[in-house]
């Protein structure tokens, strides 16, 4: 058995589903769908990783979209919203381009600032290292996106 770090919660692993019990009424709980937090989604200062929250929202609106067929677009598109794009295309097709926008010309105005490159034409002979672009997300504690 182990405890969820609030330590309300006791659990053990069966083959097929996850029982867990209440430390103060001694109730078995059904937590099965459920995501488990362990230690090694919660930051040294003991505030919980953003990317456990990511994959909770995410699940939170798997299970929406799949029990409310209503609500099967809007649950896409916050799914969407919370997911790194992987290319530069895929980010300016967000509603959130100009931000992302923004951040990239923020970054390598940084880059130049800092004299990590200089902007030249390339000499004869000589082969261009290209640029990679990583677009993430980055969250602060409480789930906001973090800006800086």
């Amino acid at each position: 058995m182990s405890s969820t770090r609030s330590g309300q919660v006791y659990s053990e692993s069966t083959s097929k589903a996850k029982v867990s019990y209440d430390i103060f009424t001694g109730d078995e709980i059904s937590v099965t769908g459920f995501l488990s937090m362990g230690k090694n989604n919660v930051e040294n200062s003991g505030t919980t990783k953003p990317a456990f929250l990511i994959r909770t929202l995410v699940k939170a609106y798997k299970t929406l979209a799949k029990e409310e067929a209503a609500m099967r677009t809007h649950a896409a598109r916050e799914i969407a919203l919370l997911r790194n794009p992987k290319t530069m295309a895929e980010a300016l097709r967000t509603p959130q381009r100009v931000e992302w926008i923004d951040a990239i010309n923020k970054e390598m105005s940084c880059l130049v600032d800092k004299v990590v490159y200089e902007v030249k034409k390339l000499p004869i002979g000589r082969k261009l290292i290209l640029t990679k672009l990583v677009l993430k997300i980055k969250l602060a504690s409480d789930g906001s996106i973090d800006k800086s």
